[in-house]
């Protein structure tokens, strides 16, 4: 178990970097914008969790759930659903590969399973959009107490 300095932010810091790799999608920023000047713009966050103290007074864990969310302006929806399809599997096979089949997280244990809606999104200030909203459930992260 990796215990020193392991924590949601460095999750998902990495799950940025894992996005800026796929082909088409060229603005991933480190924190989510107010306000979005390139399309698709995709964003990470952490949307909920729960935190114990397993093995009492030993060890810190959380199992968090963090969401991205790939989204494009709600204009043309056959071309935005043509363009957004493919995510679908590439996303969820960039972040099992790179956490599950790679162990490359400093930060996490383990992912669970990947969640996903697609479908109209609300914006800050009411901006339309649509897109998908995956979902890394049960990110396991540690630290000693």
């Amino acid at each position: 178990m990796e215990t020193t300095n392991a924590n949601i932010r460095g999750f998902i810091a990495e799950c940025v970097e894992v996005i800026r790799g796929l082909p088409g999608l060229t603005y991933v920023p480190d924190n989510p914008p107010l306000h979005a000047v390139v399309w698709p713009m995709v964003t990470v966050y952490a949307s909920d969790g729960i935190t114990t103290d397993q093995p009492a007074g030993l060890v810190m864990t959380g199992i968090d759930n963090v969401t991205i969310a790939v989204v494009l302006p709600l204009d043309n929806l056959e071309r935005t659903i043509d363009f957004l399809l493919p995510y679908r599997e590439q996303i969820p096979k960039a972040l099992f590969t790179e956490f599950t089949k790679n162990n490359a997280s400093s930060h996490a244990q383990k992912i669970g399973i990947i969640s996903y809606t697609l479908g109209p999104i609300e914006w800050p200030q009411g901006i339309e959009m649509f897109g998908f909203l995956f979902t890394v459930n049960d990110v396991k992260i540690q630290n000693e107490m």
